[in-house]
């Protein structure tokens, strides 16, 4: 965990929450408190925690899960569960005043119903899952029912509002372009171009959903340690799909999960439903077992 806070980490951080300063309409989650304690208690500035509170408070930066850490599914106890979101949670509510309210584990190999049944008793408005067998989610993408109410106890009628990401889940915006890497910076010769890429990939991950709110998860295993640069090149993007929107039949904006969640909510829609389904073993292709 070191090497990782002190190569990438800590730059993620730090440029995220002066990019979010910056620029009012940016937007920015952060997961695990076991990287984000030692940020603010080691290495931010006081200048830098109150930036980081106002946009917190502001609504820019939103806690997700919020547990010191995105926990397995497979092999974790109860009680191991228990202590390490609490433990988070704790931090968070003493340190800024909020609760997280959404589950993110988009990274365990495989879903298990006990783990969200969990997050609906912590009250969790919703959660988010991605890596299940890959011809579950085929089938799911398919009939367009990767979003749907996740009734994960046979004992009770708990249930939680549930997002399964797509293909290919999570990644950079346009792929093979990382800008805190300096590729294709976008300037006046590329913009349309890849514009045009950014927005073929929108509309064809679309069609695995069934309303027109898409979340589109923009960041990739320790992306970001160049957010300034990141968020100066997406900025262009977004400004000049969105003035040409008739034309692309597309809007694109930054936002939160809970933004995302309040955007879904507010479409007037029945869900599907899943029982107390684990999505047990893990497979992402026929050969690739987890």
């Amino acid at each position: 965990i070191d090497e990782y806070y002190d190569l990438l980490v800590q730059h993620i951080i730090s440029q995220a929450v002066e990019s979010l300063s910056e620029n009012p309409s940016r937007r920015f989650i952060i997961v695990e408190m076991a990287y984000f304690t030692i940020w603010w208690q080691k290495t931010a500035t006081a200048l830098q925690q109150e930036k980081c509170r106002k946009v917190v408070a502001s609504g820019q930066l939103e806690f997700i899960i919020g547990g010191w850490t995105m926990e397995d599914e497979a092999c974790t106890t109860f009680s191991a569960n228990i202590d390490q979101m609490t433990e988070g949670h704790q931090f968070l509510l003493n340190t800024f005043g909020v609760r997280p309210r959404f589950g993110w584990q988009i990274d365990p190999f495989g879903a298990s119903s006990v783990v969200h049944e969990h997050f609906a008793l912590m009250g969790f408005d919703a959660t988010v899952i991605s890596r299940i067998d890959y011809r579950f989610k085929r089938a799911m993408a398919d009939n367009q029912t990767l979003e749907f109410v996740w009734r994960p106890s046979k004992n009770s009628d708990i249930e939680i509002f549930t997002h399964c990401l797509d293909f290919p889940s999570y990644g950079t915006a346009i792929r093979g372009v990382e800008w805190d890497d300096g590729d294709d910076l976008v300037n006046s010769t590329n913009i349309k171009m890849l514009s045009d890429r950014l927005v073929d990939n929108i509309k064809s991950r679309s069609a695995y959903f069934a309303t027109n709110a898409i979340l589109f998860p923009w960041g990739m295993d320790f992306e970001h340690f160049g957010a300034l640069l990141d968020f100066e090149n997406m900025d262009q993007l977004v400004s000049y799909i969105n003035q040409r929107s008739d034309d692309y039949g597309v809007v694109v904006r930054y936002a939160t999960l809970g933004e995302f969640f309040d955007a879904l909510h507010s479409i007037n829609r029945t869900w599907p439903t899943h029982g107390n389904t684990d999505w047990f073993p893990y497979a992402d292709e026929p050969a690739g077992y987890w």
